[in-house]
């Protein structure tokens, strides 16, 4: 069975204080024998003495009265009884014999206070026997006195009695009793007597009484003597046993106190060695565990000294060792699998570590050097050092720039607080050079949004300039000869108001604001186109070359705008190779992409169409590259372009969901490379069915437009249709004309914008009047319409300005017919 170190310590303590408790119970016993044999003797002692007390007083009682000393005598008597009692108590241990004479004591003292009181009365008796012998002898010789001729006789018979008396009395012998009798005779001679003999007689009466009460006396004293004799001969029996086994057992107690002194000495002595010792050889495995903690050598296995508690603790630091060991293990793979440099540096700026991500970014472990001569090349503390912010417990973060990588680190500083007080700090190198190019394109993509909404509000106000130009031109060219001077003075102004019309559509092509068709398309077929159109306009001397990709598949796009895209890349390749004769380079090639294969892209992973147009040129300035897609920026002279064709290029592959990226080696060249998402085999090219829509009717329509020159243009467009228009400038008029009488119109046509009530807030109330009226939205520009939206409120068709009549005719047509469902009339 393993004891804890708890119950050994236990049993330890507990074994010292049983040991200290029996030697104190055992001197205790001993003592407490001691002091009840010292009682005992001195009760004895206190007996003896009463009882020689008593002898003593017998003494006394032949010279004095002792009729009063009775009561005394009975009391001393009690006392000594009492004494005896006591003894009788207090007698263990000595043998029955003893005991048994002690226990006769009281009966003893019974009798010698009987004796006592009989010897006391006895003397009582005697004095008074004694007394009235000489009141006799007095008696008598007064008797002898008055006797004739007895004077001297008389005298002579007192001194003989006299003198016999005192033989009787100091010799207590009765043999003198004859010559008593011969000096009776002697007192009948003398005659007339008789008085003087009857004295006489009375007196010898009381001398034999007297004798015999002497005898008694006599008898009495002897029993007594004794008594009391047999009483120190008991008392002193017994004292001499109890001295010698006190004695003895003083001398046992001695010898028992002095070894279990002795034996309660060595196993405190013993005990203490082995608690040292155990206790010694713990502290000795803690003290290595502490030093090989401080020196690193961990993880250990101490022996386990005990299997109690102290056992355990033991294999608890070794336990602890391990983990500690697992600890710093997980810690060192954490720093060396960070992809980020770092290190640790003491108060004093000294590196005490660093990772592997930090060894390849300083070129090699600079342990031990200051840190910023290892990683900054400085010769004293770097000018943003935040290690005095660290020294007082607050973590910190910074921005640098560091040449020597040329690259923009946040540095994030941590305090690392030992137990000594003393803080290290802790810096992680966190590369955002990625992030801040990311944080520049998405500024310079808000400024793009930010100029495409603001050439989406100058489209809108451009296209309603442009409406009535383009309108009325073509209205004039109707209305004039063909072949006159005014006709072609009209078809100029008409060419010019589509140029502009074209300009506003790559104005909202680049804020991708137009609403055009994507369908399936092969570029092949778009490359073809264009490089048959560049190669009549570019010089001769300019070399262009294709490799394309006959089999590439198809991709989901505007056929146009994907032709504007390639026509405006070869044109800059043209503009930058023109004066040296150069070399253009077209190829159009199936690619797939990888996740992070085109750093800062979009673009997810997939299959990509990878139209390049290279160039000979002189190559782009590193310091604008990363403006040329902005909008209006360009480095041609004056008159060879407007700064819009890169940014437009940038928006149509922006709304493709494509990129662009351009590499260019100052000197060397540039190449552009576009990259549109292939579409998947199973889809199919939408095909729209046109079919023939007669452009005349006779309907009534309601025309609404806040500029009173487009209300005017647009219904003599429509009147020429043979419809019937009411026009109104304002929504407000109009949406009470139509509250009037809902089934007075066929068709309603309206602007967008107009103040107090756009287009759309109108058609919802017309449709509320009337779910079935039909309704056309016309528009410059607006966000808050568009192809897939105007069906939510009843709009069925939607012009973009400036208008075309035929594009209004067939619209206006192919809604009418839609709604009656029928045909032409």
């Amino acid at each position: 069975m393993t004891l804890s170190l708890s119950k050994k310590v236990l049993l330890l303590f507990s074994s010292l204080t049983a040991i200290t408790l029996l030697l104190g119970v055992t001197a205790f016993s001993g003592l407490k024998k001691y002091s009840n044999y010292l009682v005992l003797v001195t009760v004895i002692k206190d007996f003896q003495l009463s009882t020689e007390r008593l002898k003593a007083e017998q003494i006394q009682w032949f010279h004095s009265d002792t009729g009063a000393k009775v009561e005394p005598f009975r009391e001393k008597i009690e006392k000594s009884k009492t004494l005896g009692v006591k003894i009788l108590s207090m007698t263990g241990g000595i043998d029955q014999k003893q005991y048994a004479r002690l226990l006769k004591l009281p009966l003893y003292l019974d009798y010698y206070q009987t004796a006592g009181v009989e010897l006391l009365k006895r003397l009582s008796a005697d004095h008074e026997m004694l007394n009235d012998n000489i009141a006799l002898m007095k008696n008598m010789q007064d008797g002898c006195r008055q006797l004739p001729n007895g004077v001297g006789k008389c005298i002579d018979l007192s001194n003989l009695v006299l003198a016999f008396q005192n033989r009787i009395y100091h010799n207590r012998n009765l043999s003198a009793l004859p010559e008593l009798k011969e000096i009776r005779q002697a007192v009948q001679d003398l005659g007339d007597s008789h008085a003087v003999l009857e004295t006489l007689d009375q007196y010898i009466g009381n001398l034999e009484k007297n004798y015999q009460n002497y005898l008694a006396i006599q008898d009495r004293r002897t029993f007594l003597r004794k008594t009391a004799d047999h009483f120190f001969e008991v008392t002193d029996d017994v004292l001499s046993t109890i001295s010698e086994k006190n004695r003895n057992s003083s001398d046992l107690l001695l010898y028992l106190i002095v070894f279990m002194g002795g034996a309660a000495f060595g196993m405190n002595l013993l005990f203490w060695g082995l608690a040292q010792k155990y206790f010694d050889r713990f502290i000795q495995t803690q003290k290595k565990a502490i030093q090989a903690v401080k020196e690193g050598k961990y993880p250990f296995d101490l022996p386990r000294p005990s299997d109690d508690e102290i056992g355990e603790l033991t294999s608890a630091m070794n336990a602890l060792s391990y983990s500690l060991a697992e600890s710093e293990n997980r810690y060192l793979t954490i720093m060396a699998s960070m992809k980020s440099p770092s290190y640790i540096c003491s108060p004093e700026m000294t590196i005490e570590y660093m990772n592997p991500a930090m060894i390849d970014m300083v070129g090699r472990d600079a342990t031990g050097e200051r840190c910023y001569e290892a990683i900054h090349g400085l010769k004293t503390k770097c000018s943003w050092c935040m290690h005095d912010k660290i020294q007082s417990r607050i973590s910190a973060e910074k921005e640098i720039f560091s040449p020597q990588q040329g690259k923009t680190y946040k540095i994030i500083s941590s305090p690392l607080i030992h137990k000594d007080g003393t803080i290290s700090k802790m810096i992680v190198y966190d590369d955002i050079t990625h992030l801040k190019e990311m944080d520049a394109r998405l500024a310079q993509a808000q400024k793009m949004e930010s100029i495409g909404n603001l050439a989406g509000g100058i489209a809108h106000d451009f296209n309603n300039l442009l409406f009535p130009i383009v309108g009325m031109a073509e209205l004039l060219l109707e209305d004039l000869p063909p072949g006159s001077a005014e006709h072609e003075k009209i078809e100029e102004i008409y060419k010019a108001g589509k140029r502009g019309s074209e300009l506003v559509n790559q104005i909202l092509t680049f804020s991708r604001q137009s609403e055009q068709k994507k369908i399936p398309i092969h570029l092949q077929q778009i490359l073809r186109e264009v490089m048959k159109l560049t190669r009549s306009t570019i010089p001769s001397n300019i070399q262009i070359t294709q490799d394309i990709q006959q089999d590439c598949p198809m991709v989901l796009a505007h056929p146009t705008q994907i032709h504007q895209v390639a026509m405006n890349l070869i044109t800059n390749a043209y503009h930058a190779v023109e004066r040296k004769s150069g070399k253009i380079d077209v190829r159009l090639t199936e690619t797939r992409i990888e996740a992070g294969e085109l750093p800062d892209s979009i673009l997810a992973p997939g299959r990509y169409a990878l139209l390049s147009v290279s160039d000979t040129g002189d190559g782009i300035n590193p310091a604008i590259i990363d403006k040329i897609f902005d909008p209006y920026f360009t480095t041609k002279e004056q008159g060879k372009g407007t700064g819009l064709g890169l940014a437009v290029v940038f928006g149509i592959l922006k709304e493709h969901l494509g990129d662009i990226k351009v590499y260019s080696e100052w000197g060397n060249g540039t190449t552009f490379n576009v990259y549109l998402p292939i579409i998947a085999k199973s889809e199919k090219a939408e095909i729209i069915e046109q079919k023939d829509v007669c452009s005349n009717g006779n309907e009534r329509i309601l025309l609404v437009d806040d500029e009173t020159s487009i209300v005017r243009l647009e219904k003599q467009m429509l009147e020429r249709l043979g419809y019937t228009v009411t026009t109104f400038t304002s929504s407000a008029e109009a949406l009470e004309a139509f509250r009037t009488n809902p089934r007075l119109f066929d068709l309603v046509v309206s602007d967008m914008t107009m103040p107090k009530m756009t287009g759309d807030q109108l058609a919802r109330k017309l449709t509320a009047l009337r779910p079935d009226i039909p309704i056309i939205i016309c528009t410059g520009f607006s966000e808050r319409i568009n192809q897939e939206n105007v069906t939510a409120f009843g709009v069925k068709g939607l012009l973009m300005k400036p208008i075309v009549k035929s594009e209004m005719a067939k619209m206006v047509r192919t809604v009418l017919d839609k709604a009656s469902q029928g045909g032409c009339p």
